[in-house]
């Protein structure tokens, strides 16, 4: 019984052997079957990525022969999967390709290391030519023997001809900056020059590797500084942007600064258009400048003659007032003369009666006294109806100034008026009548002590100085007074004007003055100046000799309207 049950255990035993080996099996065949499905999982997961991405996928072997792509690359090269497949690379590349291909698939032979992305042309199965993109790297086996090469494509053919166009339009464009007549820049938030081209060199002497990286402020004179910083910050803000303004910028070297030259600057601020509002990011400006220097000197030039043209009228006008008034002084002086005449001589025969008391031979005094002054009134009036003869001679201009002054000095004592004076040395000699120039400084001088009357400082001060030019020399008269009224300023020089007391002056001392220094060919003028008095400034021509032997032939001579010359004897 023993027997039995020990050899029933043992068949027992022996039959638990195989369930577990079964049971193994069991087991390592659904993992099998669990990792195999995971594979073809894997691989179909894999190939559904690598059919649907847009890049191609491709392997060859070491000849180049394809082993396995990708649709893309089927769509980009144009052949059908079978006919695709085993095909060497010389078969769709050009001939430049192919030999580039060559080399770069050798040196990743060689080095084993992945090549740098390489642009390679193609031809499709149609002719046509695309541009593909290639990133590449060995295929090594279990034992790391290379087998072959793997890499990605992808089709670059729009990008190229964008970045091709990009680039004839980038050449076109520089090509027009670099022959622009104006000077073309960009600047960063920070006002340093990123770009600057166009006409730079011509107009200022610079080259572009000059300014990049520098502030615009080197460009800049001292005193433009501010008000440039102040537009800049205005188009950094955003609030307000001064497009266009003018400005003198510095050149390069110090013989091209003698132009001064001017630039209209049309200047525009960049933002980034993501952002909007106060939000919005400064990303610098750029702008133009346009040289100006020469319309500026033609509107400098232009607006000079038409003063000397305003001029020319105002002395037109002024030389038929002379004429005007002369021949209405001649027949005023010719008409009064003759019962003054008679009332001169009327006083003259009661005054050596012997039968006059005290107060009628006053009386007859004061009339005597006023006959006078008519006479004097009326040879004062006839110098419009006649030229003086007086000889035009060489004089040294500072001496005649320096004459009339010390006329006056002995009144300059006695009213305590102060002379400052300052003189030339290199004047020339000038051609005019004395007498009549120094009518001219003595009527001025004899004004200036007039206003400068009852002021608390009472200074004359006299210059004579040679233009720049040496076509003329000038004196200038000014005073301490009370200034001209800028109401009167243009009627100083008219005849009877006066701002005196009816009985203090006529108003024909600068009337003359004014005439004579047209005759001379020169001009006078008048300006308050800062001390709140009055400058006149006295232009007189410097000649050569045969003009000035043609300005004493006119200083000479007689005027062109001949008036009835009238001798006034009391």
């Amino acid at each position: 019984m023993r027997k039995i049950k020990k050899h029933s255990r043992v068949i027992h035993e022996d039959s638990r052997a195989p369930e577990k080996l079964n049971a193994k099996l069991r087991k390592e065949i659904k993992e099998r079957i669990r990792t195999e499905k995971a594979l073809r999982d894997s691989e179909e997961r894999y190939r559904t990525i690598l059919e649907t991405i847009q890049e191609g996928y491709f392997e060859t072997d070491l000849r180049g022969r394809l082993t396995f792509f990708n649709e893309a690359v089927s769509r980009s090269l144009g052949y059908s999967r079978e006919k695709l497949l085993g095909m060497d690379y010389r078969k769709y590349t050009t001939a430049q390709g192919a030999e580039r291909m060559f080399h770069v698939f050798h040196e990743i032979y060689m080095t084993g290391k992945p090549s740098k992305t390489t642009d390679y042309e193609i031809v499709t199965a149609d002719g046509s030519r695309k541009v593909l993109e290639l990133s590449t790297s060995l295929i090594r086996d279990v034992n790391g023997k290379p087998t072959g090469f793997r890499g990605v494509a992808r089709d670059v053919t729009e990008r190229k001809k964008t970045e091709q166009a990009l680039e004839v339009s980038e050449k076109k464009y520089m090509n027009l900056v670099e022959n622009s007549p104006d000077i073309i820049y960009f600047l960063d938030p920070e006002g340093r020059f990123t770009f600057v081209g166009g006409a730079l060199r011509s107009l200022l002497g610079y080259v572009p590797q000059d300014l990049l990286g520098r502030h615009f402020q080197c460009v800049m004179r001292p005193e433009d500084v501010n008000r440039t910083e102040g537009r800049f910050n205005e188009r950094r803000t955003g609030n307000r942007a001064t497009r266009q303004f003018e400005i003198c910028l510095l050149p390069k070297s110090k013989e091209r600064e003698r132009r001064e030259p001017v630039f209209e600057v049309h200047a525009f601020g960049v933002y980034d258009e993501a952002q909007t509002g106060q939000e919005k990011r400064f990303l610098g400006t750029y702008g133009v400048a346009r040289d100006i220097s020469d319309s500026r000197r033609a509107e400098e030039q232009l607006g000079k003659t038409c003063r000397e043209l305003q001029e020319t009228r105002d002395m037109l006008l002024q030389s038929e007032k002379l004429a005007a008034i002369g021949r209405l002084m001649a027949g005023v002086a010719h008409e009064i003369l003759n019962p003054v005449n008679i009332i001169s001589v009327r006083l003259q025969m009661l005054k050596l009666s012997d039968r006059l008391d005290e107060k009628a031979a006053e009386a007859l005094g004061i009339c005597d006294s006023q006959v006078k002054r008519i006479t004097k009134i009326l040879d004062n009036l006839s110098q419009f109806s006649r030229m003086p003869r007086e000889e035009a001679t060489v004089n040294d201009l500072n001496e005649v100034v320096q004459h009339v002054l010390t006329i006056f000095a002995p009144q300059f004592k006695e009213e305590n008026v102060q002379v400052q004076t300052t003189y030339d040395q290199t004047l020339p000699t000038l051609p005019f009548a004395r007498s009549r120039i120094e009518q001219v400084f003595s009527n001025i001088i004899s004004n200036a002590l007039e206003v400068t009357s009852g002021r608390e400082k009472r200074v004359v001060t006299v210059t004579t100085t040679r233009s720049s030019s040496g076509d003329h020399a000038q004196v200038m008269i000014s005073d301490t007074g009370t200034g001209i009224d800028i109401q009167n300023m243009n009627r100083i020089f008219d005849p009877f004007f006066t701002t005196k007391k009816r009985s203090e002056g006529t108003g024909l001392g600068l009337f003359l003055s004014y005439g004579i220094i047209k005759d001379h060919g020169g001009r006078i003028w008048a300006e308050n100046n800062e001390t709140g008095g009055a400058s006149f400034f006295i232009h007189l021509p410097t000649v050569k000799q045969k003009e000035s032997k043609l300005l004493r032939d006119e200083l000479n001579g007689e005027r062109r309207e001949s008036f009835p010359q009238e001798k006034m004897e009391i």
